[in-house]
């Protein structure tokens, strides 16, 4: 199926205006699909629209049934920059999570840890955004920065409905990225960020002692494990792996790099 809005095909994913993409997607227990994306369109053409907050369907949010023959919600919300997902997890209640960036000093916040903008046209900022089972309302939408640029890239929500977010973090300026129990408090270049469930707080906010932060998953106990490449040392960047255990107490475990010195052999998440 195609999504988004008349004109030009973009690399054989979708249809826009001038774009649809950055597509991620999550599945639930029914096997329903959840798919995030940008669109660059001022419409979604061919496909329901609910506006859940914002001026034009920037960040959108669909949701299709187990066989792909129907869409059972198409959502978006923005402000007025540019707003682009990273990443979307669902938890067992059909709850959609996205993560990504923003330059919208009126992105929508709702339940919000955080409701003031620290970036600007080029430093965009990190958000976290839960949209209901029904694809009728946000839950909360918060931003999740400092000063400087941050980006959503990886989001996993567990049992108990708190979302974990890790992604890029260039910090400058004066206000500091939103540290809570940190396992780190050296600015770097990723972070990670539990949300509680129903928004409001960050139960924990670190940066992270690798690096980026690209990819995450969460255990049954609450430990996250959070994947993606060291920047700056050691060079050449190698992916790696890191453990942190519940509530962000202390790591697990790693990072565990994966690869070596040689260019020839080193992996890279990228």
């Amino acid at each position: 199926t195609y999504l988004g809005s008349p004109g030009d095909e973009l690399y054989s994913i979708s249809a826009a205006a001038s774009m649809s993409t950055y597509p991620a997607v999550a599945v639930d227990l029914s096997g329903n699909v959840y798919v995030a994306g940008y669109n660059g369109g001022s419409t979604f053409a061919g496909h329901p629209v609910t506006p859940l907050a914002g001026i034009d369907s920037y960040v959108f949010v669909i949701k299709m049934n187990s066989t792909g023959t129907n869409l059972l919600y198409s959502a978006f919300f923005a402000g007025t920059g540019v707003d682009i997902a990273g990443a979307i997890a669902v938890d067992s209640a059909g709850n959609a999570y996205v993560t990504g960036s923003t330059t919208s000093d009126n992105f929508p916040t709702v339940n919000a840890p955080q409701t003031t903008f620290y970036g600007n046209s080029s430093d965009p900022n990190a958000f976290v955004t839960e949209v209901n089972a029904a694809g009728t309302a946000l839950v909360y939408s918060t931003y999740l920065s400092g000063s400087g640029s941050f980006w959503g890239r990886g989001i996993a929500v567990d049992h108990s409905e708190n979302a974990y977010v890790t992604g890029t973090a260039s910090a400058s300026g004066s206000t500091p990225f939103p540290l809570v129990k940190a396992i780190s408090s050296t600015p770097s270049a990723g972070f990670l960020t539990e949300v509680s469930a129903g928004g409001g707080t960050f139960a924990y906010s670190t940066y992270l002692p690798a690096g980026i932060g690209y990819g995450i998953a969460v255990d049954s106990t609450g430990a996250a494990y959070v994947t993606g490449s060291t920047v700056p040392t050691p060079a050449p960047a190698q992916g790696y792996v890191l453990k942190v255990n519940a509530g962000g107490t202390s790591v697990g475990y790693g990072p565990v790099l994966l690869g070596n010195t040689s260019t020839t052999t080193t992996l890279q998440t990228i």
